[in-house]
C-alpha cells in the first residue's frame, strides 16, 4: 500500500492509484439491470431532437441550441464544446431542480493523505449541500478517464460532509454519486458507491455501462433514442 501514499491532485490520477486504493470497476452489460429498471423509459424530450441533424432546421431555440452544441462536440476537438453541450442537454431533460444549477470547470477541495490537493469538476449540477452529479469529459485517447472520475467522487463525497458539518447536520458514512464520462456526444454512466473509508483505501466496486451504439454517440438520430432513455433512467440516482 505505500504505493498510494503520494498526494495527488485529481488530473494526476491513474491506474496505478486505482490498484493502491484497490479500487476495482465491474462493468455491467445490460442497460436495464444497470439503470434498475425494464423496460427503459421513453424520453420526454421534444421531438425534433429526435430526429434533426441540421440545426437550423429546428423550429424550437432550445432544440436548436443542442443539436448545435451537439454539432460542435462532435466535430471540434475543444474539449470546451462538450461541455456546453452536456450542460444544455441535463437541462432539457428535467435533471435539475428549484434549488439546483449546472456549473462549469468547477474546483473542489480534495485531501489525499493529509495534504490539500483539487480535484476539477467539468460539468457538475449542484445544490446547496454540493455536487449531485458529475460529468467528466475525455478524448479518443484518454489519459484515465475513470481514475479521474474516482477522485472527483471522493471529493464531492469529503465536501459535503464538510458542509454538513458545518451548518451542524449528521455527515454521510457513504453515497452513491451518479456521474457520467462523455467521449464527444457519447455518454457512459457510472454509479460510484463512495465511502468515508475510500480515502482511506478500502475496496470499493462502482458500476459503469456502456450503451450499445454507434461510436459517433448522438449525432446519428438511430442512436438519440436509447440514449436519451437511458439519461431518463438515470434521473433517479441523482438527488
Amino acid at each position: 500500500m505505500a504505493d498510494f501514499l503520494r498526494a495527488k491532485s485529481g488530473r494526476d490520477w491513474s491506474d496505478t492509484d486505482l490498484q493502491s486504493y484497490r479500487i476495482l470497476l465491474r462493468s455491467v452489460p445490460n442497460a436495464e439491470e444497470f439503470f434498475e429498471v425494464s423496460p427503459l423509459p421513453a424520453s420526454s424530450v421534444r421531438s425534433e431532437l429526435l430526429t434533426l441533424t441540421i440545426p437550423s432546421d429546428a423550429t424550437d431555440s432550445v432544440v436548436y441550441q443542442i443539436l448545435r452544441y451537439m454539432e460542435l462536440a462532435r466535430f471540434s476537438d475543444r474539449e470546451t464544446h462538450v461541455d456546453l453541450f452536456s450542460s444544455a442537454l441535463l437541462e432539457d431533460l428535467g435533471y435539475l431542480s428549484r434549488s439546483s444549477i449546472v456549473v462549469r470547470g468547477f474546483i473542489q477541495p480534495l485531501v489525499v493523505c493529509g495534504e490539500n490537493k483539487r480535484a476539477k469538476i467539468d460539468v457538475g449540477i449542484m445544490n446547496d449541500d454540493g455536487f449531485s452529479l458529475l460529468v467528466h469529459k475525455t478524448t479518443s485517447n484518454p489519459a484515465n478517464p475513470v481514475a479521474q472520475l474516482m477522485v472527483q467522487a471522493i471529493a464531492t463525497l469529503q465536501n459535503l460532509n464538510t458542509t454538513l458539518e458545518r451548518s451542524g447536520r449528521a455527515t454521510l458514512r457513504s453515497k452513491l454519486i451518479p456521474a457520467i464520462v462523455m467521449r464527444g456526444t457519447k455518454p457512459t454512466f457510472f454509479k460510484i458507491p463512495v465511502t468515508v473509508e475510500l480515502a482511506m483505501a478500502v475496496v470499493n466496486i462502482p458500476l459503469r455501462t456502456r450503451i450499445p451504439v454507434e461510436h459517433e454517440g448522438m449525432w446519428p438520430p438511430q442512436n438519440r433514442a436509447i440514449i436519451l432513455s437511458c439519461y431518463e433512467a438515470f434521473k433517479k440516482f441523482h438527488n
